[in-house]
């Protein structure tokens, strides 16, 4: 309680206690003094005290302009009219100001401002997933057309050169590489139809990598007249690990077209594939002595009817590896695939202790993990 000995006006406290004492000079007969009061405001009506309580208290005023009025009278006379009047004024509290209820309003305006942008975030980003994806099947089909139905139309058009060559001379090996031709022409159209229905060959999901990489170096070994086929040869480094479907694909596809790019393009002797089944990452790197590619090609500004590096590249990024194709004009080619190993292997497959994978592949410096 805070006494107030005189004042014009008070201002108090929201939803405070207030109590006035007050008393009029009477000295003929002081005990016979009456009095009233009422709060403006609040009160309507007087309320009269005698003189043993002099005092008025209020609890809780709410928030509002108030005047308390005080008259006093003797035993026989009137109300005296020179009443005495205290000005009160009680403020709101911070959640009541105008201040406050603008700035929740503009809180709140701007809360729904960034939940329609959000929203709008929301959309423009299921409309760009929706385009990309669009894009991605796309360019997934050009390149299971490139590395299906192209690739086995070139191979057959091969078989056909080689088989027309031999026909004046040897007409038992022309018709032997007709009849492997038609097969070939087959095959394409059951490719075809795999590649559009989004089927992956049977090839490199039955059989392990590295048979199905040397069935296609055999399979374009076959197609070259027997002087200029190069040797290709598959080599596997360290212990074979089962991989994923998706890299183990993707690794055949890769394969597959750095392979035919050295057998027809390069002019290349010799040409050499290596598994290596590292703990850290899985390499493919397919290495030939061939003529090498210009640094144009190799950054990818080739003609636009050449998709194979770039869906080489592709491929790689699709499973989260990386490609890197060093070449120089008349110094072969090396075609290099990197995959880290928590993504290229199939945890659920095996069931080997990480420190004796380590001690069993374990290699020298010079051919550690990149």
């Amino acid at each position: 309680m805070r006494p107030i000995w005189s004042a014009a006006s008070l201002e108090l406290e929201s939803r405070s206690i207030v109590s006035f004492d007050f008393a009029a000079l009477n000295y003929a007969d002081p005990a016979r003094t009456r009095y009233r009061y009422r709060l403006e405001g609040l009160e309507t009506r007087w309320n009269e005290a005698d003189s043993a309580r002099r005092s008025a208290t209020y609890t809780m005023l709410p928030t509002g302009d108030y005047t308390f009025l005080v008259q006093a009278r003797g035993a026989r006379g009137d109300w005296n009219e020179s009443e005495l009047a205290l000005k009160i004024r009680v403020p709101p509290p911070w959640y009541a100001t105008w201040s406050f209820r603008i700035l929740v309003a503009a809180m709140l305006l701007t809360t729904l401002w960034l939940a329609y942008r959000l929203r709008v975030r929301q959309l423009h980003r299921r409309f760009a997933i929706a385009l990309y994806a669009r894009l991605g099947e796309r360019a997934r089909i050009a390149r299971e057309l490139h590395d299906t139905l192209l690739q086995t139309y070139q191979a057959s058009l091969l078989w056909f050169r080689t088989a027309l060559n031999a026909l004046p001379e040897r007409p038992l090996e022309a018709k032997q590489r007709l009849e492997l031709a038609l097969d070939r022409a087959e095959s394409a159209i059951v490719e075809g139809r795999q590649a559009v229905q989004g089927l992956r060959t049977s090839t490199v999901e039955v059989n392990d990598l590295a048979e199905a990489i040397a069935a296609i170096g055999a399979d374009l070994t076959n197609a070259h007249p027997a002087a200029n086929a190069p040797v290709a040869n598959v080599a596997v480094d360290g212990a074979t690990r089962n991989l994923n479907p998706l890299v183990r694909e993707a690794a055949w596809r890769i394969a597959g077209e750095a392979l035919r790019n050295s057998f027809r393009h390069a002019e290349a002797r010799h040409i050499t594939v290596t598994l290596h089944y590292g703990v850290r990452q899985f390499r493919l790197t397919i290495v030939d002595d061939g003529k090498g590619i210009d640094a144009v090609t190799i950054a990818g500004q080739q003609p636009a009817s050449h998709f194979g590096l770039p869906g080489m590249r592709e491929r790689a990024g699709i499973i989260g590896g990386q490609l890197d194709v060093r070449s120089a004009i008349g110094r072969g080619t090396e075609v290099e695939l990197r995959v880290p190993g928590r993504t290229a292997y199939d945890a659920a497959a095996h069931t080997w202790h990480w420190w004796d994978a380590i001690r069993r592949e374990r290699p020298p410096a010079e051919n550690a993990d990149r």
